[in-house]
């Protein structure tokens, strides 16, 4: 129920939209149009002219320069700095809660490490896979709640 057209240039993406358009009216299903964004990445990370004017089943499609998809931020200019900056506050969030919620004397080693790959690691590598290439991805969702840290402090 979700989906991501993408398109290296104007026509192609109107071409696209056009389809989707056929696709739904044919199969009688609904598109939200109030959740449906264009975003033109650029390396100046603004809202150009060329992104305004998309339609979709008859309507103007409105062009923005942030979009979260599925949980990630994406900005115009490619970037995911906003993403993971996101990412590592959930984490550290989730840490504080758990902390709060546990006593470190009450588990074992092997029972706060099970926690925190259960709990915590899977907040921190959410959609780690678009962020990967990103290099400070890993120094700065590493800072955000290091294990070692979190259980030294419980």
């Amino acid at each position: 129920d979700d989906l991501v057209l993408l398109a290296l240039d104007r026509p192609s993406l109107q071409s696209l939209l056009d389809v989707l358009g056929e696709y739904v009216t044919k199969w009688e299903l609904q598109v939200n149009a109030g959740k449906t964004k264009i975003m033109v990445f650029n390396k100046g990370g603004k809202i150009l002219k060329d992104s305004k004017g998309f339609t979709l089943l008859g309507g103007v499609l409105e062009s923005v320069d942030e979009y979260c998809y599925l949980g990630i931020s994406f900005s115009l200019n490619g970037s995911l700095k906003k993403a993971i900056e996101r990412l590592a506050e959930k984490g550290r969030r989730g840490t504080a809660i758990l902390r709060r919620k546990i006593s470190a004397n009450a588990l074992s080693a092997w029972s706060l490490f099970k926690l925190f790959d259960s709990l915590i690691a899977p907040i921190l590598t959410y959609g780690l896979v678009i962020c990967a290439p990103y290099s400070e991805a890993a120094k700065v969702l590493g800072k955000a709640v290091d294990p070692k840290t979190f259980f030294k402090r419980i």
